[in-house]
């Protein structure tokens, strides 16, 4: 995540999102790649001069096929599956014009496809606590799906009418996963269910719709995005897949806008026009390599003393991996006092570490006599601080990559499955 981040932020100067509570007055489209999305093509493509049309992800390949030229298109996951999918796409479309509006930390070459940049800080990323230009230049509720970003931008903007389509959480077919002209059902990219769609739903026009797991969760953070959004904000679901709380089902052929041309062209300038520039001093007042190598040995040493200085017995090595766990975790009542704020190196950090110390102390726990106890004691003990300077190692000759903005290179690491 810092990799990327740090390469668009240098490389491009992006724009920066600035969310408004100031109400947008001409209405948004947005454009998921659920399987319901063809039959709508035609209402989307009829209202095109007066909605502000946002695709995400898979999305902008139907609507560039459509002749509808989206307003705005986004895009949020950092792997390079989602720049080839872009890549390939100008073959047939020119989409350079389009306003990308994405998360920091996508593949840096994305941005070379289009003149115009938007990008928002996600938080809880390990780059969110170094570029970071202030809460009003994030989004909170962007993930898992491509159709929670679009939402959460809408939100983040202030659109006040909000019409969805293809956004299907799941299908009514479990041989149709996405929209007929998706990269996926062209042929370009591979595609398979993550999870089997064996869960019944209600559907948003009645009867039942096939989901999983992870479109649950997608769903739910949409509902929680539409509760709170702004009071006033109207919400319509036009996608014939599973019912969204809080948004009214509505048959797109019934639409009808009373928005103009002219009201959404004077709408996108607005916009376009509050999004300031990363500059070089952003950047510049963001980055500094010595001071990341030096919080990396900084909190490498605070680890290896926690556990180090707990002793070695069972219970000392117990009370040395929860200091371990204080340490990379800065929120609640286990955070030393000095620690308020998570830095990047506790990102860093924190992920693997945690599952090992988790994996540690279930075992540890289930030692069945205190002889052997205290033997494995040791042996995780060592182990932890194996792990720890592994992880140490491998920062540090990561941040010296980067450290000298002007002669850091990509690291094509990054691109491999």
């Amino acid at each position: 995540m810092i990799h990327n981040a740090f390469f668009n932020l240098r490389d491009h100067r992006p724009n920066i999102l600035r969310c408004s509570s100031r109400p947008l007055k001409t209405p948004v489209f947005v454009v998921g790649a659920g399987p319901s999305l063809d039959a709508d093509i035609p209402v989307i493509r009829e209202n095109a001069d007066r909605a502000i049309i946002i695709s995400g992800g898979s999305s902008i390949a139907p609507l560039m096929d459509a002749g509808i030229v989206p307003d705005f298109h986004t895009e949020g996951e950092n792997v390079i599956e989602n720049y080839e999918m872009l890549y390939a796409l100008p073959k047939r479309h020119d989409i350079s014009k389009i306003p990308l509006v994405g998360s920091t930390t996508i593949h840096p070459n994305t941005l070379d496809l289009f003149e115009t940049s938007i990008v928002f800080f996600r938080e809880g990323l390990a780059s969110y606590p170094l570029f970071s230009t202030g809460t009003d230049s994030s989004l909170s509720m962007c993930t898992p799906t491509a159709a929670n970003l679009i939402v959460d931008f809408c939100a983040g903007v202030g659109a006040s009418e909000i019409y969805m389509f293809g956004v299907d959480m799941g299908s009514h077919d479990v041989n149709k996963h996405h929209a007929a002209d998706t990269a996926y059902n062209r042929g370009e990219m591979g595609f398979e269910w993550h999870f089997d769609l064996n869960v019944e739903v209600p559907a948003n026009f009645g009867g039942t719709s096939l989901t999983h797991k992870s479109y649950l969760e997608a769903k739910a953070i949409i509902e929680v995005l539409i509760h709170y959004s702004n009071e006033g904000t109207k919400w319509y679901n036009c996608s014939d897949g599973a019912l969204i709380d809080g948004a009214q089902p509505m048959r797109s052929k019934t639409i009808n806008l009373t928005s103009t041309a002219e009201a959404k062209s004077n709408t996108m300038t607005r916009m376009l026009n509050s999004f300031p520039r990363f500059t070089d001093e952003n950047f510049q007042s963001a980055w500094n390599g010595e001071t990341r190598l030096s919080a990396n040995k900084q909190l490498r040493d605070a680890m290896v003393q926690e556990i180090t200085d707990a002793g070695d017995g069972y219970n000392e090595v117990l009370n040395g991996i929860f200091g371990v766990v204080a340490l990379l975790l800065p929120h609640g009542q286990v955070a030393p006092e000095h620690v308020q704020v998570a830095r990047p190196e506790m990102h860093l950090y924190r992920g693997s570490i945690l599952q090992a110390l988790v994996a540690a102390y279930f075992f540890l726990c289930r030692v069945g006599n205190d002889a052997d106890r205290g033997k494995f004691s040791a042996i995780v003990k060592d182990e932890i601080i194996t792990l720890i300077d592994e992880f140490h190692a491998y920062i540090e000759e990561f941040y010296t990559g980067l450290a000298d903005p002007d002669t850091a290179v990509e690291m094509t690491v990054f691109d491999e499955r």
